[in-house]
């Protein structure tokens, strides 16, 4: 029901009964119906986020009309050539062209131990703009490799599995940073921003914590460490606040995924927990939930593996927190 509803509303077949189509038109308007199908939005969706989707899924069939063409031989002199073209595909309204460009063309791509911190920065960039478009899983989950590989090529750049003789250029800080920047934004109103949109972001921080601990050896003395797990802090209290159109589906998902991120590194959970107290000073109720994760996981570890020491740090760690 909900795909013929929305095939209706965006083909405008609700014009009067009395007017005929052509068959190549009709056909076209059941190819389209098949696009559809094909990214049916996320379940916790509002209907204002639905509307949206419906009207930019009219502009981009479009835009797709009008798709310029890349000579892939003139991608080193012609980058912002390569910048235009990449959009366009990125942000088809084809779930399978847009994946099959961001995993046989952007992942490779992203590989590459030649590009420079400026390029590697700009692929990020198109996976910044599917944040507000992109509604199905496949989608969702293409961008966020994209994004693991660009973490990961650079954090193994000087060791074994990367470049030896390369410098890490930095990109998971730069990533951080605008994470941070986001969930700052996003905490001072939650109700204004989309929970679907919350909720990629929130993963996307998740994702890369449990990357980085994986990774890189010395990762706590990361300047901008405190800065990821607050960024994860300030996403959770955005979904979980009450002025948040979340569903409860998606709530309870969200603290799965903070659960799970956490238990990703148990050895982080003392200093995970004294960083996020210290980055949100200034927004330290917003930081409670998620510490309040933290200490419940922390416990659950003690009674496990029958340690006295860990759940004791954490709580030394959040009474830290000024409630005053």
């Amino acid at each position: 029901m909900f795909v013929e509803y929305t095939f209706n509303k965006v083909c405008h077949l609700n014009a009067p009964v009395q007017q005929k189509l052509e068959p190549t038109a009709l056909a076209g308007k059941r190819l389209r119906l098949e696009k559809l199908k094909s990214v049916i939005p996320d379940a916790g969706m509002s209907k204002q986020e639905i509307l949206g989707w419906t009207q930019r899924i009219e502009q981009e069939d479009e835009d797709d009309e009008h798709a310029p063409d890349f000579d892939w031989m003139t991608l080193e002199k012609d980058w912002s050539g390569f910048l235009l073209f990449a959009q366009h595909q990125i942000l088809s309204s084809s779930t399978k062209r847009r994946i099959a460009f961001i995993n046989g063309r952007l992942v490779p791509l992203a590989m590459r131990g030649d590009l420079s911190m400026s390029q590697t920065m700009d692929i990020f960039g198109l996976v910044r703009m599917t944040l507000p478009r992109y509604v199905d899983n496949p989608s969702r989950e293409a961008v966020m490799h994209l994004s693991e590989v660009l973490v990961r090529r650079d954090e193994l750049r000087g060791r074994e599995g990367g470049e030896l003789d390369a410098s890490k250029m930095g990109v998971a800080e730069q990533i951080i940073g605008w994470l941070n920047v986001e969930a700052t934004r996003i905490s001072q109103s939650p109700a204004s921003v989309a929970s679907l949109q919350i909720s990629v972001l929130f993963s996307w921080a998740c994702n890369l914590y449990s990357l980085i601990v994986k990774l890189t050896p010395g990762y706590q003395a990361m300047p901008v460490w405190g800065k990821l797990g607050a960024s994860i802090a300030l996403l959770l209290d955005s979904l979980l606040d009450n002025s948040s159109p979340a569903k409860p589906a998606l709530r309870k998902r969200s603290t799965v995924q903070a659960r799970r991120t956490v238990l990703s590194s148990p050895e982080s959970i003392p200093k995970l927990a004294e960083l996020v107290c210290q980055a949100i000073s200034g927004n330290n109720t917003k930081g409670i939930p998620f510490l309040g994760l933290i200490y419940d996981v922390a416990t659950h570890l003690k009674l496990k593996e029958g340690s006295t020491e860990l759940a004791g740090k954490i709580e030394a760690s959040s009474k830290t927190i000024n409630m005053a």
